[in-house]
């Protein structure tokens, strides 16, 4: 199962997808908390709001947070992914 978020930034005049959180869940052993595009000061409520959902259902199942899709993040973003790494 895959649960996708997407923020699309409607300023400009083609709509561009600046952050993608998609969570994918492998029964009952892992959960991939996978972050694409910029994480910045302007989205970074959205991945939290993700974190915290998903950090309530994670019991005792591994978290993977796949980050190889991150083309920017700033020192809001670090911070929260030191909160989630804590």
């Amino acid at each position: 199962m895959a649960l996708v978020l997407q923020v699309i930034d409607r300023g400009k005049e083609e709509k561009s997808i600046t952050l993608k959180v998609t969570i994918q869940q492998e029964e009952d052993k892992a959960v991939t908390l996978k972050i694409e595009g910029r994480v910045t000061v302007f989205n970074v409520s959205e991945l939290d709001r993700a974190w915290q959902d998903l950090a309530l259902t994670l019991a005792s199942r591994k978290l993977l947070v796949d980050l190889r899709g991150v083309t920017f993040i700033d020192a809001t973003g670090r911070r929260l992914l030191a909160e989630i790494h804590a």
